[in-house]
């Protein structure tokens, strides 16, 4: 879950931890999102009151143990999936993708230049608009 703790918005964070690991305990939040106990709390308590999560118990199927747990409603879902989540080295991550084109962009010249079959270029080019298509996705 490294990913979560890349994401701005700690509200956001929250429900994003829920729609793709389940149900959690707090604690199991609080270790997840990077974020402190009462800010984890604080975010908790604001998504209930919308309905955006619930407490459910959860029984353990291999113990055989009930706890308390946090699910993510629809609607919680809903509201994840109105922005695109903000990363906190989104500008990185784009300067690393330029970078990384450029230089195959480098590597098709220099295969050009010592004459290396055309196959091996197109593969390069596939690879870059690959890249092009994942990156406006």
């Amino acid at each position: 879950m490294k990913k979560s703790s890349n994401i701005e918005d700690n509200s956001r964070r929250i429900l994003f931890i829920l729609r793709n690991l389940g149900p959690q305990r707090f604690t199991n939040l609080v270790k997840y999102s990077n974020l402190s106990r009462s800010t984890v709390s604080k975010y908790l308590t604001l998504h209930t009151k919308n309905k955006n999560i619930e407490q459910r118990l959860i029984t353990d199927k291999k113990t055989n143990k009930r706890y308390r747990s946090y699910v993510i409603t629809d609607k919680g879902i809903e509201k994840l999936g109105e922005q695109p989540l903000k990363l906190k080295d989104e500008l990185f991550i784009v300067n690393e993708l330029k970078e990384n084109v450029r230089k195959l962009e480098h590597l098709i010249d220099f295969y050009k230049e010592i004459s290396v079959e055309d196959t091996f270029i197109i593969h390069i080019v596939s690879i870059i608009s690959k890249i092009g298509d994942n990156f406006f996705e």
